[in-house]
């Protein structure tokens, strides 16, 4: 299925994107939790529990950004990305005179 229109094309790509990376987070997030129950927190007391959940959190939310960043960027140097896709964010002057 081919598109002809790039707005199309890149609001299709943004929600494919966010939810390819809401999944990663969701597999990598329940993966460390599962190790860190299963080897972690058996030795760690329990009122450090919640930090270090939220820790987890905080590790896998900035794996997936560097994973998304470089995947983007290899799919940048891969692929036209101007000949498919709008910018989401243009540069320059709104067109028709509007702000």
């Amino acid at each position: 299925m081919k598109f002809k229109s790039k707005r199309l094309n890149t609001i299709l790509l943004v929600f494919a994107a966010t939810v390819l990376n809401l999944v990663v987070m969701a597999v990598l997030y329940f993966g460390l939790v599962l190790l860190y129950g299963r080897f972690g927190a058996p030795h760690i007391p329990p009122e450090y529990g919640a930090p270090v959940l939220v820790g987890l959190f905080l590790v896998v939310a900035v794996f997936t950004y560097f994973g998304y960043y470089h995947l983007m960027r290899m799919l940048a140097q891969r692929y036209d990305m101007e000949r498919y896709f709008d910018p989401v964010f243009p540069k320059g002057k709104p067109k028709n005179g509007t702000q």
